[in-house]
């Protein structure tokens, strides 16, 4: 198989799986993910979408952060739009970091807090605006962001090398 076929078939499919082991672990997990004191939110999405967007071509990760945004927003939100913007912009941020950054677990660690982060903020930002929440800013903090970017950093330490290998394996010529 062709490069150009490897990347429109596998990384996809990974994604796919990724955004099905979202809301499986979220179900499994809903007693100890969603406590009164915290709530954690696995972005299995996200990590693979960052890990890729370091290793396959701008191009083919753009199309797939929208694809796979709308397919979240429809499946997990129910309002397009909010995944549809933030998951191209996490793709595109990070296409302009790897131009400047090595592509290593320190790294990549360290982009995943800020990219958790900066959907996090965003996602929140965007249900406080249309009032579909009302926890305020310090709440947030202490009970969503905190555990979450925890969750997802512990995540991205499970998944790190298994994906950058598929990557890489996805992307030689």
């Amino acid at each position: 198989m062709t490069r150009k076929g490897r990347i429109s078939v596998f990384i996809p499919l990974i994604l796919f799986l990724a955004l099905l082991l979202d809301g499986t672990l979220a179900f499994i997990f809903s007693a100890h993910f969603y406590t009164a004191t915290d709530i954690y939110v696995p972005r299995l999405i996200l990590l693979c979408l960052l890990v890729f967007a370091f290793y396959a071509p701008r191009k083919n990760m753009i199309l797939f952060s929208i694809l796979f945004g709308l397919l979240y927003d429809s499946y997990y939100v129910g309002i397009l739009g909010i995944y549809v913007a933030l998951f191209p912009l996490v793709v595109y941020f990070v296409d302009k970091l790897k131009k400047i950054l090595n592509p290593n677990f320190i790294v990549l660690s360290m982009l995943t807090i800020i990219m958790v982060s900066m959907l996090e903020f965003s996602v929140y930002g965007f249900y406080h605006m249309l009032e579909l929440t009302t926890m305020d800013m310090s709440l947030f903090l202490a009970k969503r962001l905190g555990p979450t970017l925890l969750l997802n950093l512990l995540l991205f330490f499970i998944i790190y090398y298994p994906l950058k290998k598929s990557a890489l394996a996805i992307v030689k010529d």
